[in-house]
């Protein structure tokens, strides 16, 4: 049970059919736009407001035809100041223009300060590694914080292009992600509505709207919707193949596989991640590598190939260590303690849960946090310490519960019930399972479904069920 992530991407250059309907309010905007950036050496940057997202969209390969060979990035929510200023010189080298969008979720959460901190404070270099023009696509609220809390590198700002649409009612459903690692189901619900509601009234194809899809579907995979969760994702990866936008594209494929390895259909998960992996490669992408591996590397543990996964898993860390991404480097202890787990190697797997568990409670990542204690209690359980693993397997329940993610409710409510039972605390325990049975069904899981009903029959609660 591997936490869930909404990652933000870059996407490569534009090179689809350009959407010609924009506002003839902005005329003297994108001329503005031209002269700014043709011709022009070092390094220009400019600011370019917004307020619909959808309409960004159209503006942005209409843009990238007053350069030679430009660029789209959007930063990866996840990632550190460290990884940006690393990524973007490495685009400056191939780009003449780089258009940097989804500023507004990278520049949030716990890092916030230290990346206003280091785009003030690192101008120089960036201007001396990165010496092409740079647009920041940017709402009016996070322009004013960009001034406010990098006011050096505000000062170097060439022009603020505003390309706000007047006539209309402003959305800024894009903007303000629901972060899956904290967010209550309530919230989920919510969000899923306002998603549904928005994508009614504006049906036309967009990387806005396959954004926004993206999300959907892995809010419902989360809630334990995974019909409805395969029919948003696969609908966001035609968008991005439409539009060409190869490495948003590719998240959607991994994202499907992760599906496939929870539902068990491991061969087809692997066959989609091999196919990610090489597009990973190919794009230089080290971060999405490192995630790949390790769904590969559980692939290779459900199939008893423990040498093969931990040679990915041990990988997969150093890559995140030197990206300096802490999330991602308990994620890896965790995968790695599993494997070290399954060997038998109870002590060395109890340390490095912990050692995640200390990061996400740092990090603030409820469903991180879920994960660990559900680690330590299994643990503590396989090792008799009965007490122990009913704390921290109730604790990691009760997280879930409140988040709203069904697999893992079900996957720690079948542990807990199963742990309950043999304290002979029969009532709590099957008023745990009962529900993990009729979750693992609504996951097409039956046969964990079937061993939650196992225990029920055996605890003289329920019939050992037959029903699919």
């Amino acid at each position: 049970m591997r936490p869930h992530e909404l990652s933000g991407n870059e996407a490569p250059t534009h090179d689809g059919p350009i959407d010609w309907g924009l506002e003839g309010e902005h005329s003297g905007e994108i001329l503005a736009f031209r002269r700014l950036v043709t011709g022009r050496g070092g390094f220009p940057l400019l600011v370019l407001q917004y307020n619909d997202p959808v309409y960004r969209d159209k503006v942005i390969p209409y843009l990238n035809l007053h350069a030679k060979n430009p660029a789209v990035f959007r930063p990866d929510p996840q990632s550190g100041y460290a990884d940006f200023e690393k990524r973007l010189p490495e685009l400056a080298a191939g780009h003449d223009l780089i258009q940097i969008v989804g500023l507004s979720e990278w520049l949030t959460g716990a890092s916030r300060t230290e990346k206003f901190r280091g785009l003030n404070y690192h101008r120089e270099y960036l201007a001396e590694k990165a010496p092409v023009a740079i647009a920041l696509w940017m709402t009016e609220n996070y322009i004013r914080d960009f001034a406010l809390q990098a006011p050096d590198m505000w000062a170097w700002r060439t022009a603020v292009i505003d390309f706000a649409v007047s006539s209309r009612k402003p959305v800024e459903l894009e903007l303000s992600h629901l972060d899956l690692g904290a967010a209550k189901l309530p919230e989920r619900r919510l969000r899923i509505k306002e998603i549904e509601d928005y994508l009614a009234a504006h049906p036309r194809e967009s990387i806005s709207k396959a954004n926004l899809l993206r999300e959907l579907g892995l809010i419902y995979q989360g809630i334990g919707q995974i019909d409805d969760a395969l029919r948003a994702l696969p609908e966001a990866a035609i968008i991005y193949r439409n539009h060409r936008f190869k490495r948003e594209h590719t998240f959607i494929l991994g994202d499907i596989a992760r599906i496939y390895i929870d539902k068990g259909d491991v061969d087809e998960a692997l066959k989609l991640l091999h196919e990610v992996l090489a597009v990973f490669e190919q794009l230089g992408d080290r971060r999405s590598r490192a995630v790949t591996l390790g769904d590969i590397a559980r692939i290779y543990v459900s199939r008893g190939n423990i040498d093969g996964a931990l040679k990915l898993l041990k990988e997969q860390f150093e890559i995140f260590e030197q990206l300096g991404d802490r999330r991602e480097c308990a994620l890896a202890f965790g995968e790695i303690a599993r494997v070290y787990a399954s060997r038998g190697d109870l002590d060395e797997a109890l340390k490095l849960h912990k050692g995640s568990l200390a990061v996400y409670e740092q990090l603030g990542d409820l469903d991180g946090k879920a994960n660990s204690l559900w680690s330590i209690g299994r643990i503590e359980s396989a090792n008799g310490d009965l007490e122990g693993a009913r704390q921290h397997l109730s604790a990691a329940y009760d997280i879930l519960l409140k988040i709203g993610r069904l697999d893992g409710v079900c996957t720690v409510g079948l542990d807990l019930g199963r742990l309950l039972l043999s304290l002979n605390e029969t009532e709590r325990g099957a008023e745990i399972l009962q529900p993990c049975e009729d979750g693992f069904r609504k996951l097409d899981r039956d046969d964990m479904a079937r061993a939650a009903g196992d225990l029920l029959a055996k605890a003289g609660k329920f019939p050992s069920p037959t029903k699919k």
